[in-house]
């Protein structure tokens, strides 16, 4: 059984290529309701990254409470953002390209968000858009070469405490600070072509990531 320290965030990092007959066990974890949903995607990499992301979610969120990964419940919080039903103990999930990320806070709210460094993405474009004028100037003033890298710093920075403050995506971009009052932001180390951060309530703590 893990256990988390009042002063630390726990991060799980997943890789999400899993072979055919882990998918086969880990399906077995899902809810009727996430099975439905992982249904409506439309392509067969995008059910399979559901499907990997949301059972090893379930089973790490075990690892803390002692129980069955599949008897865990989830409800959504007004702007979506999951809990445990009871809620006892704070998480959050985010998944791009072949990895995920798991945050998992005790009693503390927590966001976190990678994203896979996309080549096709107009950075700037969606700065200016999205991003406050300071925040966007400040994109446009770095050499081309470095403003895709910074972009995502950004963005994942953003969501990250979007998601911990259970703020809908276009408030956390637009209206927030990158940190500051009861909440704090850190880039963390993700890997070669992705971006990554982490958010949590309070200042005294610590990431510490935990090998699944």
């Amino acid at each position: 059984m893990n256990h988390i320290s009042p002063s630390e965030v726990h991060l799980w990092q997943i890789a999400l290529d899993r072979p055919p007959t882990e998918q086969e066990q880990l399906l077995h974890l899902l809810s009727a309701e996430e099975r439905e949903r992982m249904s409506r995607f439309r392509f067969p990499d995008d059910r399979r990254r559901y499907l990997v992301s949301h059972a090893i979610l379930r089973q790490i969120l075990s690892r803390y409470l002692d129980t069955d990964p599949a008897s865990l419940g989830f409800l959504a919080g007004p702007n979506g953002k999951p809990h445990l039903n009871p809620d006892r103990l704070t998480f959050n999930l985010s998944h791009s390209g072949e990895m995920a990320l798991v945050a998992v806070g005790g009693s503390r709210q927590v966001g976190v968000d990678i994203e896979r460094i996309r080549e096709d993405v107009a950075a700037l474009d969606i700065a200016r858009q999205f991003f406050t004028d300071e925040e966007a100037e400040r994109l446009a003033a770095l050499p081309a070469a470095e403003q895709r890298a910074v972009f995502f710093t950004m963005w994942t920075r953003k969501e990250a405490l979007g998601k911990a403050r259970g703020l809908v995506l276009g408030q956390a971009l637009r209206d927030m600070a990158d940190s500051g009052g009861g909440w704090r932001v850190e880039t963390v180390e993700a890997p070669p072509g992705y971006a990554a951060a982490v958010a949590g309530e309070g200042h005294g703590w610590a990431v510490r990531w935990v090998p699944f």
